[in-house]
């Protein structure tokens, strides 16, 4: 009888340590099925990351028949899974065949890959008819990222380039997958050799928690680009043939420096369970706002928001938390004076990160998902003069801010800027992703981004009846600025498109989209650069090319802009609201078309991409 006890409680705590019950919330269960191929389960969710397939190149392990049953059947432990994700179509990570019958089999599953992934599963029109709703693609462009929400689960793909030459049309996608403040970073096939083009999310910011790394970041030579690329609490590695897997441990062993807590799974259908990395959860990386459901009084996590940005700013300055990046939840923020964007932390290989939480390349972004803040600071609220009123003061170098919508300031008569930086002596400030909308006479937006300095750059935004898009002002102290620049966005109906203050060395302006303003380009009569170039860019309807200010007013002038690839004929039309001279009566808060304020197909420009996506919305 002792003997039955004693063996029923070590199956229970078997079960327990298993399952990851015994270690609390902050476990991850992994089970390897092949190759690259796994099952990875958080908080109830279940994963299969590259998990079905066939065939391995006769050179890496496939999954044995019994487990491709078991994956297509909702059998346990493949049973009510979640995400189904594939990096790419070669035959040792993507089966079609498989990929549609579990699919069939488990509906509530939703599939997220690329769009040649996509392509194959088509031609068997019969079941992807059946399954397509459940299919979400991700196509970033190459060595970029995209970020995708399903569910609870948070996802960035990140798509990098395969090794070899014959692959270099392969869309092969990375995923972060981050749920429950706990992380597993799958590589896929991505080449390590070209991860210095990669220009999409710092991974290595994203507290890692397990890295599943392919053969090639798990070679002794490339383990650096592995801790500095991925900085994973766990490395993982995958995609090795069994005769190298079996000694890649005992290769390391005496090398504890190479790799963190690293990790290989020899033996298919092979459990593990990591506990996940406590001390730098999400919780410590992330404070989320949310003007509905948040309270100042909270910690500021997801489940727990505060309700104010400057709060949440607060929280980013204080030295004494790991928090660097604010997610600004879809409302309506109005503030009442200036946030100060700063911190008293390490800035060392980080970045302040001020964005929405659903991002427009999101699946599940719309118009009305956008975070929006105006201001309702009194006029001269900010000390520089009178007039002035900032919502965004930016004090610190490594400055992201991203999908936000910005709208202008109710009296017109103020100089208003949504975002400035007047510290000379601070660098890379990144605006992207967002929507500027003003309107001269009443909704006033003297200039969307003001800023001292260099590196001042400005991608996939929207400006719209603002006065002034962004003025590239003063310079570091040096006589001249580098860095700056704008592209792929859309400049319509604005004042001056572009206004250059102080001269500049490698300014930028390519694949812009610029109409119905009064001025092109705007510069002081001091500048004397002579570097200036549009290129890729529609510049069409515009009363005046250049523009030149002396210390009172700004008139038409000349001054030397070179052009290259300059269209500027034709028409220009956006996407607006009620424009139907016969409306419908009822149709007036009906949902905004997703290409609100976005080139319509025919227009001008509508094959550039600008604007706040940078992946076309279907």
């Amino acid at each position: 009888m002792i003997v039955k006890k004693i063996l029923i409680q070590l199956f229970f705590l078997f079960f327990l340590i298993n399952n990851g019950i015994l270690y609390g919330n902050d476990s991850i269960s992994v089970t390897y099925i092949a190759n690259c191929g796994y099952l990875v389960e958080i908080d109830g969710q279940k994963i299969i990351m590259d998990g079905l397939f066939k065939l391995g190149h006769n050179r890496y392990p496939t999954p044995d028949i019994s487990t491709q049953k078991l994956l297509v059947s909702n059998q346990h432990p493949f049973d009510n899974i979640s995400l189904i994700l594939v990096s790419h179509t070669h035959e040792d990570h993507f089966d079609n065949e498989m990929v549609m019958n579990c699919m069939l089999n488990n509906k509530s599953a939703t599939l997220l890959c690329p769009q040649q992934v996509i392509d194959r599963l088509s031609e068997n029109r019969t079941i992807f008819n059946k399954i397509k709703t459940r299919i979400v693609e991700c196509t970033p462009d190459t060595f970029t990222s995209q970020l995708i929400h399903i569910g609870d689960i948070e996802i960035h793909a990140c798509r990098l380039a395969h090794p070899g030459e014959r692959y270099k049309d392969t869309q092969n996608i990375a995923f972060l997958v981050s749920l429950s403040n706990k992380s597993v970073f799958h590589t896929a096939d991505i080449d390590p050799a070209q991860i210095d083009k990669y220009t999409g999310i710092k991974i290595s910011e994203y507290n890692v928690d397990i890295g599943l790394i392919n053969e090639d970041f798990a070679k002794i030579e490339n383990a650096q680009l592995a801790r500095e690329f991925i900085n994973a609490k766990y490395n993982v590695a995958m995609h090795l043939p069994e005769s190298i897997a079996i000694g890649w441990m005992d290769s390391i062993r005496d090398k504890p420096d190479l790799f963190s807590n690293p990790y290989i799974f020899l033996k298919k259908m092979e459990n593990k369970v990591f506990q996940g990395n406590q001390e730098n959860t999400d919780h410590a990386y992330v404070v989320y706002v949310d003007s509905k459901t948040g309270d100042d009084k909270n910690q500021g996590t997801k489940e727990a928001p505060v309700f104010s940005i400057k709060k949440a700013a607060e929280i980013i300055r204080n030295r004494d938390n790991n928090i660097y990046t604010m997610k600004i939840n879809p409302g309506i923020y109005v503030l009442d004076s200036h946030v100060p964007v700063a911190t008293e932390k390490d800035m060392t290989d980080k970045h302040v990160v001020i964005e929405a939480s659903i991002l427009p390349d999101d699946a599940l972004w719309t118009p009305e998902k956008m975070p929006i803040i105006a201001s309702m600071a009194m006029k001269g609220e900010f000390p520089a003069s009178y007039h002035w009123v900032v919502s965004l003061l930016v004090d610190e170098s490594h400055v992201i801010i991203r999908g936000i919508k910005f709208h202008g300031y109710l009296f017109p008569n103020a100089r208003y800027f949504p975002v400035a930086r007047f510290n000379k002596k601070k660098t890379d400030l990144l605006v992207e992703q967002c929507l500027f909308v003003g309107e001269t006479n009443s909704s006033q937006i003297q200039a969307g981004v003001i800023a001292h300095g260099d590196e001042v750059r400005i991608d996939h935004c929207v400006f719209y009846k603002v006065r002034n898009t962004v003025v590239f002002f003063q310079d570091s102290g040096n006589g001249i600025k580098t860095g700056n620049g704008i592209t792929n966005s859309i400049i319509f109906g604005s004042n001056q498109a572009v206004w250059t203050s102080s001269p500049d060395k490698d300014f930028k302006f390519d694949n812009n989209i610029v109409s119905n303003c009064r001025y092109v380009w705007a510069k002081s009569y001091f500048n004397t650069s002579k570097s200036y170039s549009v290129d890729n860019c529609i510049i069409v309807n515009n009363q005046y090319f250049k523009g030149i200010a002396d210390t009172s007013r700004l008139e038409p002038g000349e001054f030397e802009i070179s052009e290259n690839n300059v269209t500027k004929e034709g028409e220009v039309t956006l996407r607006l609201f009620d424009t139907d001279d016969k409306p419908l009566l009822l149709g007036v808060d009906e949902p905004l078309p997703l290409d609100y304020l976005h080139v319509i197909p025919g227009s001008a420009g509508y094959e550039m991409g600008a604007g706040i996506f940078k992946h076309r919305k279907p």
